[in-house]
Formats: structure tokens, sequence, C-alpha cells
């Protein structure tokens, strides 16, 4: 879903919607258990988001980034699946 975006924005948008789609992918990551892609993907997915203003296309920004990095920093078999809804608005 957010792959089309990603590939089909203009070149200052792409790291946008690839970090969103990071750490999108690193959320499913967490759901199985692959502790190292997890933590990979959500925090470039962070690092290529923190450029961009809160609001961005309507996404909370700060409020992503500061989610994928503490699940990060996480033991993954710590975490409930409630934590895992990253509030996007």
């Amino acid at each position: 879903m957010l792959e089309g975006p990603w590939h089909l924005a203009p070149p200052e948008e792409r790291a946008f919607w690839q970090g969103l789609a990071q750490v999108a992918v690193g959320l499913t990551h967490v759901q199985r258990g692959n502790a190292t892609g997890a933590r990979s993907l959500l925090l470039s997915g962070a690092e290529k988001l923190e450029p961009y203003e809160d609001g961005h296309e309507g996404v909370a920004v700060s409020r992503v980034v500061a989610q994928a990095r503490a699940l990060a920093d996480r033991d993954i078999a710590t975490i409930t699946p409630d934590e895992l809804k990253v509030a996007f608005r």
C-alpha cells in the first residue's frame, strides 16, 4: 500500500513514503517475532521520517518517529498488540 506512493513520489517525497513503509513493515516483524528485522526497519523508518514536519501528508510525524524508536528499544517479546497501534494522525 505504501510502496506505490514511495516509488511514484517526486524525489523530495520518497524518503517520507519509504519511512512510513519501513515503520509499517517493522511493526509486522515485531508481530512475527523477528527482533533484528523489526529494530532495523523501525529505526531506519524513523530516521527517514525525522526531517519531515508534523502534519506532512496529514501524518503526526514526530509521534510516529517517537513510537518507532521506543518500540525499537524494547524486547519485542514484551510488546503487546495494543502497543503496535502507531498513531499516524
